[in-house]
């Protein structure tokens, strides 16, 4: 677990991280090429765009890395073949999928508004 929890946060910082300043940076350029700033779902994007950054940036990356700092301090605490997580791995872990889920919200949303609000 260890390993896992510091791969989802070098993918967060590394690929999602410049990936939504890339949606961001392209979308305002398009949205100013056609004129599409009154659109709702441009507004919806580039703004989604945003909180999902900023959500990542100061919620998820950190925590990630808590996480691995614990799973790897409760993996070395029990060198047995089972290992137990501490109740701290476990808050901060439900902490995450709450994070994780609210991501996936605003994914859902963003793609539901694109396309039936997008060429209407």
């Amino acid at each position: 677990m260890p390993w896992f929890h510091r791969m989802q946060q070098a993918v967060s910082r590394w690929l999602i991280g410049p990936g939504l300043l890339l949606v961001v940076i392209f979308g305002v350029i398009l949205a100013s090429k056609y004129h599409a700033w009154h659109a709702f779902y441009v507004q919806w994007g580039i703004g989604a765009a945003i909180v999902m950054e900023a959500l990542e940036g100061m919620f998820m990356i950190p925590r990630e890395g808590r996480l691995a700092d614990l799973a790897r301090r409760d993996l070395e605490a029990q060198p047995g073949a089972v290992v137990t997580r501490s109740a701290e791995y476990q808050t901060v872990f439900r902490r995450v999928a709450i994070g994780g889920m609210a991501l996936n919200l605003i994914v859902i949303l963003t793609v539901y508004f694109m396309a039936t609000q997008a060429g209407a």
